[in-house]
């Protein structure tokens, strides 16, 4: 999570795709499994508070708190599954010529071999 920050917008993209339409079953479940556990509510978002205190006993680093605005890419202010997945993923096993060209794929709607900026704020 920590490199999320310096991620580029592009690369967040890709991973937001990876994260929450080709990410592996078992990842999944686990990173569900954990955010389930944070969202002390059952509300299905984290608020400011839950990740606190999730830092506070351990199931996050304590840099995650500074990487709050930067994870709640809608900008509401919580950070709903979609989001807390694209930022807890292992982005090393997501950058991988197989799953990159999957995503160019997803993003390419109109199958020109380019990602325009229409095709990319689909996705923001």
């Amino acid at each position: 999570m920590n490199t999320f920050k310096r991620t580029n917008t592009l690369q967040k993209a890709f991973l937001a795709v990876w994260g929450n339409m080709m990410m592996p079953p078992e990842e999944e479940e686990k990173l569900n499994k954990i955010f389930e556990s944070m969202d002390t509510d059952r509300n299905g978002v984290l608020t400011e508070n839950e990740v606190r205190e999730a830092v506070k006993i351990g199931s996050l680093p304590d840099y995650f708190v500074g990487l709050l605005s930067e994870v709640d890419t809608n900008g509401d202010g919580q950070i709903d599954l979609t989001e807390f997945r694209t930022a807890a993923q292992n982005s090393a096993k997501a950058f991988n010529e197989k799953n990159i060209e999957k995503a160019f794929k997803m993003f390419d709607k109109d199958g020109d071999g380019s990602i325009s900026k229409a095709e990319l704020n689909k996705y923001f």
